[in-house]
């Protein structure tokens, strides 16, 4: 996964001959994902400190390169929007949202800049929908949207939530209480990253 665009973007790709460990679990994660046949996956974090949108990054890439398939990217946080400051200059949808081209299959879809308050349930069920419309999977980035209890509605948008955990610092306690959070039949499981 050598690809320009996640470099501009200040991710490092994972290069499969540097880190095959890494390349190997990106993939079968991303096969999983696959054969859960779930279109629409939120990806939540168990605190703070876990970044979601680098790995999501790298599993699009890893889920493109197996078919070609469209997959959108979701960045809903809208007040702190992960890409915010490399988004600025771009041009915005009706929804805020620009799009950022990552491979022929891939495009990230992020707020052009915060708008101060996050998407009322309306506004993200609009935006899932016009993205399923024409993206084979969905992926989305759920990051910061408990403050407000937001990710509550978010949960019940996707077809399935993965949690996102960090393996050497998030404890059991903090895995188990973001996993009560998400309705039984909207868990996928759990990645570990670090």
């Amino acid at each position: 996964m050598t690809h320009a665009n996640l470099t501009e973007l200040g991710i490092p790709p994972i290069d499969p001959d540097a880190q095959p460990n890494a390349y190997a679990a990106v993939l079968r994660a991303a096969r999983q994902l696959r054969l859960s046949d779930r279109r629409t996956i939120g990806f939540f974090p168990t605190e703070t400190r876990v970044a979601v949108l680098p790995l999501l990054l790298q599993l699009s890439l890893a889920l493109s390169e197996h078919g070609k398939v469209p997959i959108a990217l979701l960045d809903v946080n809208a007040r702190f929007p992960a890409l915010g400051t490399r988004a600025r200059e771009r041009a915005a949808d009706d929804e805020g949202m620009v799009a950022i081209e990552l491979d022929t299959s891939v495009q990230l879809f992020t707020p052009r800049r915060a708008r101060g308050r996050a998407f009322s349930e309306a506004e993200f069920s609009r935006l899932i929908e016009k993205k399923r419309d024409h993206f084979r999977h969905v992926l989305v980035d759920l990051t910061g949207l408990e403050q407000e209890g937001e990710h509550l509605f978010g949960f019940r948008l996707v077809d399935a939530t993965v949690l996102v955990a960090h393996a050497r610092s998030t404890h059991e306690y903090a895995l188990v209480l973001a996993a009560r959070q998400v309705p039984a039949e909207r868990q996928l499981g759990v990645l570990l990253v670090g």
